[in-house]
């Protein structure tokens, strides 16, 4: 999995325009569905895109927002 993250966030840094995500963790174990979690990896993604303002992270058909506001990520 540390792999297949890693080599996600190489393929995001090359997406310098890039301002809305849609990462679905329906498969993570566990899975981030926690505010604070899904915070974090936003914040997390952030570091390699530094453009992206608004992640949907979809667990199992259910969508939750993060965004980005005033420089912190809201969920």
């Amino acid at each position: 999995m540390l792999w297949q993250r890693l080599e996600f966030y190489g393929l995001v840094m090359r997406m310098h325009h890039l301002r809305c995500i849609e990462v679905d963790v329906s498969d993570w174990d566990p899975p981030p569905t926690h505010p604070a979690a899904l915070r974090a990896l936003a914040n997390e993604l952030r570091l390699y895109c530094p453009t992206v303002t608004t992640v949907v992270f979809v667990y199992e058909f259910e969508r939750h927002l993060v965004t980005v506001v005033g420089g912190f990520a809201v969920y």
